[in-house]
């Protein structure tokens, strides 16, 4: 587990652990707040990808990968191509190298709603043409291919996975990240929800745990299709979504509204694929993963 202790790979982590598989997770650091409930059932390997030797070495005896970093935000690449692409893209060709000595079985590879950038049709589906808009979908896009090619000069299965906006707890606060973890700090400060524009952006947001179960199924199912898209199928607006969060936290906080930022207006996925192939439908409902993130933030207080 490649990023496990991370925010979507420890989630991932706990899901593997639940189906009672050996997990070596392999990180810079170990998060020991993110893997409380699995520490004793994991081993931890400390290490960076960059380093090629660190991480064929924890490649040794593991029959599937799950790789989870990702060195740069969507917005934060912008400007810094060539770092995006030294740290992400070379290190990840570099991993499916040591999988195929290593004898890995399978790669399942979380890339990201980003690499569709600004969709001509919605819902997206898995065939809409790929548009990046950030050097980090067009890392996310050359590692997807990448593992093509393996696949087609190595046989190295693998299976990749693009979820839409993830959110949850354990997701870092900052400015970078996640618009509902965001709002839900903001509510809980009593400071005013901040929206970039008018607030009718659409976004499709799946909790890291459903992001998880699907990231099992992918890794163990034979499936026609080795690319998933990971949603809810349904949108929200910013403007409903920062409604929701104060009546969910009970917060009094004002919602402002300040200049836009070039993002894609609408996001909403087709799932019929995961629906079908790897019998996965998002179990957590909006209004749940609020409460379970405003829980998490006030816990942490």
């Amino acid at each position: 587990m490649l990023g496990g202790s991370g925010f979507i790979g420890s989630h991932i982590t706990e899901q593997l652990v639940l189906l009672e598989n050996d997990v070596t997770v392999f990180d810079k650091t170990l998060n020991k707040k993110n893997l409380a409930g699995v520490l004793d059932k994991t081993k931890f390997v400390k290490g960076d990808f960059q380093n090629s030797a660190e991480v064929r070495e924890a490649l040794k005896g593991n029959e599937i990968v799950f790789h989870c970093i990702h060195s740069t935000f969507p917005r934060e690449s912008v400007g810094k191509a060539l770092f995006d692409a030294q740290t992400n893209i070379v290190p990840s060709v570099s991993l499916m190298e040591s999988a195929v000595k290593e004898n890995v079985e399978k790669i399942v590879y979380i890339s990201s709603i980003a690499v569709y950038g600004n969709p001509e049709k919605i819902p997206i589906t898995e065939t809409h043409k790929t548009n990046p808009i950030t050097p980090y979908a067009a890392s996310k896009i050359a590692i997807e291919n990448y593992l093509e090619l393996f696949r087609l000069t190595s046989g190295l299965n693998y299976a990749v996975l693009r979820p839409t906006a993830a959110y949850g707890e354990r997701q870092a606060m900052t400015s970078k990240t996640g618009v509902i973890n965001n709002f839900v700090f903001s509510a809980i400060q009593g400071k005013p929800i901040e929206i970039f524009g008018d607030g009718s952006t659409v976004r499709d947001l799946t909790h890291a745990e459903d992001i998880a179960t699907a990231a099992a199924k992918a890794a163990f199912m034979k499936t026609k299709s080795r690319l998933f898209n990971i949603g809810t199928g349904k949108g929200i607006t910013l403007n409903e979504l920062a409604e929701k969060v104060r009546q969910i936290t009970n917060s009094k906080s004002k919602i402002i509204r300040t200049e836009s930022r070039a993002d894609p207006e609408k996001h909403v996925f087709d799932v019929l694929r995961a629906n079908k192939e790897l019998g996965w439908s998002a179990r957590i409902s909006l209004d749940e993963g609020i409460a379970r993130v405003f829980r998490a933030q006030k816990g942490a207080e």
